[in-house]
């Protein structure tokens, strides 16, 4: 999802295909956001062991957590 689709890029026009709403939007654009400062500041070549090691990777996480919760409430 995160660069194989142009939800990382806008998730806005996203809206109407598969997501719902802006809300929806925002609450990927969150998950994106929280990659990409992991990505900006680790880079894009460890593996996934050390990316879950960084305390970054909780924002992923809690912000992951919230796009579900955001995702499966309607």
């Amino acid at each position: 999802l995160y660069d194989d689709t142009g939800l990382a890029e806008n998730a806005s026009n996203w809206i109407g295909l598969v997501l719902r709403d802006e809300v929806e939007a925002r609450s990927v654009e969150n998950v994106v956001s929280a990659l990409d400062l992991v990505f900006d500041k680790y880079g894009t070549e460890l593996s996934d062991k050390e990316y879950l090691e960084k305390k970054e990777w909780l924002w992923v996480v809690n912000a992951s957590k919230d796009a579900l919760s955001i995702l499966l409430s309607k």
